[in-house]
């Protein structure tokens, strides 16, 4: 077999978790530098979730849909910002 196959058949996708790691970390780092962003990004993206868990009622699609560019956005500040703690950690 090829090997993309065997690893499509290896497990569950991981994606969703490293997106979720770096989506925090990007809205971390955007709280840590930019407080209104960063507050602004967790709200966005919070608010919705969090009242369609309280009411037990699901929205339809578009609620979800609005939050997808403010996702990508805190996935991209975390995806740029995590070379950046690496190199403060450990620089050279």
């Amino acid at each position: 077999m090829f090997g993309w196959v065997c690893l499509a058949q290896s497990g569950p996708s991981r994606w969703p978790l490293v997106s979720l790691a770096l989506g925090l970390v990007g809205v971390g780092t955007l709280i840590s530098e930019r407080k209104r962003a960063g507050v602004l990004v967790l709200l966005v993206m919070t608010v919705p979730f969090a009242l369609n868990l309280l009411m037990g009622l699901a929205g339809p699609s578009r609620v979800y849909a609005f939050a997808t560019p403010f996702l990508v956005l805190s996935v991209a500040r975390g995806v740029t910002a995590v070379p950046q703690l690496v190199r403060r950690i450990k620089p050279g």
